[in-house]
């Protein structure tokens, strides 16, 4: 194989990770100007699966104690909460367990995202 033609495959196999890493660049910016976690709750779905995840975790059953007579979760299914409930077990206090638990929306993100 001629030295440039070498030259070039080396240079083509280290772009790819390259150009990669560029386009991660602004997706980096985002998430560490917001990493204290702003946009919890700002849709409502949210807060409906971590409520029932602190019930899970909490032994209280797959119920909505954020709500007036702890009524039973009936709209979402019960995995996603029960995988935060899990993590809500391993750290209880409230605050402090938030990035752990959108690590593992992010992670169960890119898990489910080719299926639905």
């Amino acid at each position: 194989m001629p030295r440039c033609a070498l030259l070039f495959v080396l240079v083509r196999a280290a772009a790819i990770p390259l150009l990669l890493a560029c386009l991660l660049i602004p997706s980096a910016c985002l998430a560490w100007r917001f990493r204290v976690m702003p946009h919890l709750g700002a849709t409502g779905d949210d807060q409906l699966y971590l409520a029932a995840a602190r019930s899970l975790a909490e032994g209280q059953g797959y119920r909505q104690w954020n709500l007036s007579g702890e009524p039973y979760q009936t709209k979402y299914p019960v995995l996603y909460p029960w995988l935060l409930s899990r993590i809500w077990t391993a750290a209880p206090a409230f605050p402090a367990n938030l990035p752990a638990l959108m690590l593992a929306g992010l992670c169960s993100l890119r898990i489910w995202r080719p299926y639905g």
